[in-house]
């Protein structure tokens, strides 16, 4: 009770007595003289205020950086090849224990992917990086001056750390660097117009709230066309998670939609093949009787098996306090979300099949220019999906799509001309500079707190 009223009644009198002292300074200021030393203290307040290139010698800002310093970029280097090559082992050991039997050595097995060199050089490649970013930053602070808000600091540490994929393995180096490059696209894209009047006026005259959408739209008609009717455009992993995300087969699609485009003879009358049904070989049931089932059912569950971990592992890694506080409100927006996903996979898969299904059937004949237009109708589900979420989604799949498009260049012949050398360590460095270099705000907060989380709180 006494801390009630305290807390109640004693508020008004500390605020009359703070009031009374400020009071009496006020009137102290107000009294005082007007000399030079005061003059002096105002014109510096003043200058402050007004001169935006003004800088204080704020503690530590003045001093000049040491190269001792180095010693810390060794460190936090250090320190990120320890978390990258334990996330990479740890992932490598999940996988395969998924393979391993009764009789087989365990235990050699995990040790042979601990010292696996892929998982070493995805390590030091990290490792290199973040090392090689503070140290360079140092050396640039020592020789220039320490500026810890410079940008063209941060860009040239952030072109340099770029170098270390030439440690990663070169089959990876292409695909870490066209994620990363897209990653910087998607920066740059959604804040150009703050800089520039032209690129707003554009801005107004194209539809850019659905800027995520139609991106979207085009990496999946890539993707689509070539699961349908190219599939060596597309990495075997990646084809298979499309089939069976679709409950297809890679013998059912070939035999149905890919023959007689491929030119395939009937063996029987020495001629072109004739158009094949869907059923039974793309699907058992009649087509649309398949895919209002498999839309309402079997997608929906599959896509749970997907989504379900997806939600809920954060929620009980990163959210558990918030989980602990309000149980029955986290529970329910994670159930929403999943189900937004869930719906949004089904849809996705369900669209496709439905324009596939149909525009064969009607026109009795296979064009490969149908699996694009069915990827590009597929952007419809997207609308399910959380708004938050579709961006990610997005730049996933322009990855997968790009890479759709430059396996099909490669094949035309096309790529040779479009080829340089160590190019993906060229576009991972530029884009590692314009990263690095962008200002926080730029950033959403899951980014931002990786890029923190791998190369300190002052990287950005």
């Amino acid at each position: 009770m006494e801390r009630v009223y305290s807390a109640v009644f004693g508020e008004e009198a500390q605020k009359a007595a703070v009031q009374q002292d400020i009071l009496v300074l006020h009137e102290e200021d107000f009294v005082r003289p007007l000399t030079p030393e005061l003059l002096e203290q105002h014109n510096l307040h003043m200058q402050k205020l007004g001169d935006p290139s003004f800088i204080d010698d704020a503690p530590g800002q003045g001093e000049r950086t040491k190269l001792s310093e180095l010693g810390g970029a060794f460190k936090a280097g250090l320190r990120a090849f320890v978390l990258a090559y334990g996330a990479k082992a740890f992932t490598a050991l999940l996988l395969a224990s998924r393979k391993w039997g009764m009789n087989t050595h365990s235990l050699a097995d995990a040790l042979r992917l601990l010292a696996q060199a892929d998982t070493l050089r995805f390590g030091g490649c990290v490792g290199v990086m973040v090392g090689s970013f503070h140290a360079t930053e140092i050396i640039l602070n020592y020789v220039r001056g320490n500026d810890p808000n410079s940008r063209l600091h941060k860009a040239i540490a952030g072109a340099v750390c770029g170098l270390s994929l030439f440690v990663d393995t070169p089959s990876r180096r292409p695909i870490i660097s066209l994620y990363i490059f897209v990653r910087m696209l998607d920066i740059y894209v959604r804040h150009a117009s703050e800089s520039s009047e032209f690129l707003r006026a554009i801005e107004a005259k194209l539809p850019m709230q659905y800027a995520t959408e139609i991106c979207f739209a085009l990496a999946n008609g890539a993707i689509i066309y070539a699961t349908a009717y190219n599939p060596t455009l597309l990495s075997k992993g990646y084809y298979n998670f499309i089939l069976n995300a679709g409950r297809l087969t890679h013998h059912g699609v070939d035999y149905t939609l890919r023959r007689r485009l491929r030119g395939d003879i009937d063996p029987f009358t020495n001629q072109l093949a004739t158009f094949t049904p869907c059923q039974p070989h793309f699907h058992r049931e009649s087509c649309l009787a398949h895919i209002a089932k498999d839309w309402l059912k079997d997608g929906m569950l599959w896509s749970a098996k997907l989504y379900i971990p997806v939600h809920f592992t954060p929620l009980v890694l990163f959210k558990w306090r918030k989980l602990l506080d309000a149980p029955l409100s986290m529970t329910g927006r994670t159930i929403f979300a999943t189900l937004r996903s869930c719906a949004f996979l089904s849809t996705y898969q369900a669209v496709v099949k439905l324009f596939l299904c149909t525009y064969r059937n009607t026109l009795q004949e296979d064009y490969a220019i149908g699996g694009f237009i069915a990827g590009v109708l597929s952007a419809l589900s997207l609308f399910c999906e959380d708004p938050k979420r579709r961006t990610e989604l997005m730049l996933y799949t322009a990855v997968r799509g790009l890479e759709v498009v430059w396996a099909y260049l490669k094949r035309k012949g096309v790529a040779q001309y479009l080829r340089l050398k160590h190019g993906d360590v060229f576009f991972f460095s530029l884009s590692m500079a314009c990263i690095l270099s962008s200002p926080p705000r730029h950033f959403k907060p899951t980014y931002l707190s990786l890029i923190r989380f791998m190369f300190g709180p002052s990287a950005i």
